[in-house]
């Protein structure tokens, strides 16, 4: 097991980040990506890992450009490109669940 970087990109390109996972995507690695059957999960199409927060590095000014979408109890914002609306992580820092905060769930789905 060894941690693989990954390029993701939004679709317009004005989002970019770097994530790192423990191990590789799954064949190549044991990572597996999960498809959530939540009504939002399941509109968008999402498939997600879930790396630390610490080992997602966004490029320039990517993290800021994105903006949020809440519903639901408002706890875990879905955070998307503002430009093609391209669905990019979910943040889990004010989850009622204490286990899920150091992560992000982040799209790695082409929708």
């Amino acid at each position: 097991m060894s941690p693989t970087t990954y390029q993701a990109i939004c679709h317009c390109g004005n989002v970019r980040l770097e994530v790192t996972l423990e191990d590789a995507l799954f064949p190549e690695g044991k990572t597996k990506v999960n498809r959530c059957n939540c009504s939002i999960c399941t509109k968008h199409g999402y498939l997600l890992v879930y790396p630390k927060r610490s080992d997602v590095k966004f490029v320039g000014e990517a993290e800021a450009r994105l903006k949020s979408y809440f519903f639901g109890q408002k706890r875990k914002p879905h955070r998307f490109c503002p430009e093609c609306s391209s669905n990019v992580l979910i943040d889990f820092a004010d989850s009622a669940f204490e286990k899920e905060r150091p992560f992000l769930a982040v799209n790695v789905s082409r929708s």
